[in-house]
């Protein structure tokens, strides 16, 4: 029996509650299907489908009309830069999980699992590729050179020269776009990636106004760093506060869109309303951006695979090679150090890399899930997601050794949680019985009930940072990009592009 009949007769026993709780989905699955009756691969994806909310994205855009085909592929899209599946797959977890309740028809969740298949044969029958080259030897020492203090972040400047940028400009003060199928469905085919801090802009040409702790190095991903030009050497490769960090009121933010089959990278400067773009051979998607709006670290997908990609200004991305399927890369607020997301035989652990070495430090590993890293304001924690059965926890550590700091019990499954600049509370986007909604609460908080719902509208949340001002940016799939804040009732519009990712 195909999975997607098993899914749904599953349904018909258990209740559609099933699918809102991804280890209780797995359980249910190991325990209904019969020995060899599902590839675990194909397992794996129905679950990590269920938990990166990949469900109620693809049903509020089929809610809002969108034509299915195209909701699935936005949707199997949004799996695969999240959780580092093959993206015909994640497509295919989808159709499946759609069909078991009954909003995708079983002509497009075939297709979608021959695709899948079809992939996966091309790529058994391709030639592994070449072994990496021999490391560098170590260049001997260099005499240490003058710190030079940068300016503030008001005197910062692009590094390319900006134009006013029409997205940014039109806001209508409501804090709502109006809602046309048409629009809705271009810019979904516009727009992509997941914005690592704040705010996104349209997809113009034109450049506008964005556990177990194992303190031990992970073979895996010591690797030397193999292609693409190298940014210029930090300092300091302690991911720790940056005394020279710009004023608290700068807001740098990067995100990903692909426009006329082109994908390439932006970062804006919230506050001056100015962007500069990063060039990008391949897919590049799940950016981040240091506090000086310099060093860009993200996901870029080439014919060999996918790779953590770092630059820095206008340099070519320089590309690092961090292990199996990496996703959530996250620079550190003085760009010396990114933290990332890596498979391994018991799940998906977050490590943390020194831009100036070669070797990786795993500070969260086990037998659960670990992702969606995040760093504090002044460098010196980082934040993740950490599975549970019917509930996640987001739990603090110390980015050099991996001391757990805090943990955060979650209104059930958690992702893209952000620490607020003061440091006393996280936000994030709870999956929580068909719903996705954004939850702020205190830092260290056991009890899930105790977070506010700070959503302001009905739209399916999939995204939330917090800006420096204290702002918090989030982003809905047919509603765009809004900054609000925890007392205020009424949204600012970021951008007019109808987007579902930050």
């Amino acid at each position: 029996m195909a999975l997607h009949h098993t899914l749904r007769e599953l349904l018909a026993q258990v209740g559609p509650s099933v699918l809102t709780d991804a280890g209780g989905l797995r359980g249910a699955l190991d325990d209904y299907l019969h020995e060899g009756e599902a590839a675990p691969a194909e397992i794996t994806m129905i679950e990590g489908a269920v938990r990166h909310g990949a469900l109620p994205r693809l049903l509020g855009l089929l809610d809002n009309h969108a034509d299915p085909g195209g909701a699935l592929s936005e949707a199997g899209r949004q799996l695969a830069d999240q959780s580092g599946y093959d993206e015909m797959g994640a497509r295919w977890a989808v159709a499946a999980l759609g069909y078991a309740l009954g909003r995708i028809d079983e002509t497009l969740v075939t297709a979608a699992y021959g695709d899948y298949r079809t992939r996966q044969r091309t790529r058994d029958a391709a030639p592994p590729p070449p072994p990496p080259p021999d490391p560098t030897p170590p260049s001997p020492p260099q005499a240490a050179a003058p710190v030079t203090v940068r300016p503030p972040a008001t005197a910062i400047q692009p590094e390319t020269p900006a134009t006013s940028d029409p997205d940014l400009s039109n806001r209508d003060g409501s804090g709502r776009r109006p809602r046309r199928v048409a629009a809705v469905l271009a810019a979904l085919v516009l727009v992509g990636g997941i914005i690592a801090v704040a705010a996104m802009l349209g997809d113009g040409d034109n450049e506008g106004p964005s556990a177990d702790r194992t303190g031990a190095t992970d073979p895996a991903t010591s690797q030397p760093d193999d292609r693409g030009s190298s940014p210029s050497d930090p300092t300091s490769a302690t991911p720790s506060g940056d005394t020279t960090t710009p004023a608290e009121t700068s807001s740098y933010v990067a995100f990903a869109s692909r426009a006329g089959g082109t994908s390439r990278i932006k970062v804006l400067d919230v506050v001056a309303g100015t962007s500069r773009s990063v060039t990008a051979e391949g897919q590049a998607t799940e950016p981040s951006v240091s506090a000086d709006g310099q060093t860009v670290a993200f996901i870029l997908a080439t014919d060999e695979g996918k790779r953590v990609a770092i630059s820095r200004g206008t340099e070519a991305p320089r590309l690092l090679d961090v292990g199996r399927e990496p996703s959530d890369p996250a620079i550190s607020p003085d760009g010396t150090t990114v933290a990332y997301v890596t498979a391994t035989a018991g799940g998906r652990d977050v490590s943390v890399r020194s831009l100036a070495g070669t070797s990786a430090q795993v500070i969260a590993g086990g037998s659960s899930d670990e992702f969606d890293p995040t760093w504090s304001r002044d460098g010196s924690s980082i934040a993740y997601v950490l599975t549970g059965s019917a509930q996640d926890s987001i739990v603090v550590v110390d980015a050099t050794s991996g001391e757990e700091r805090s943990r955060t019990t979650t209104l059930g499954h958690a992702r893209s949680p952000a620490l607020s600049p003061a440091g006393d509370k996280v936000a994030y986007i709870a999956v929580d019985q068909g719903n996705s909604d954004v939850i702020v609460t205190s830092l260290g908080e056991s009890d899930a009930s105790a977070g506010a719902n700070v959503s302001q509208s009905s739209d399916t949340e999939v995204a939330v940072v917090w800006l420096a001002d204290g702002r918090l940016a989030t982003s809905a799939p047919n509603r765009g990009i809004v900054s609000i804040s925890e007392s205020s009732a009424t949204p600012e519009v970021l951008t007019t592009t109808v987007a579902d990712s930050l």
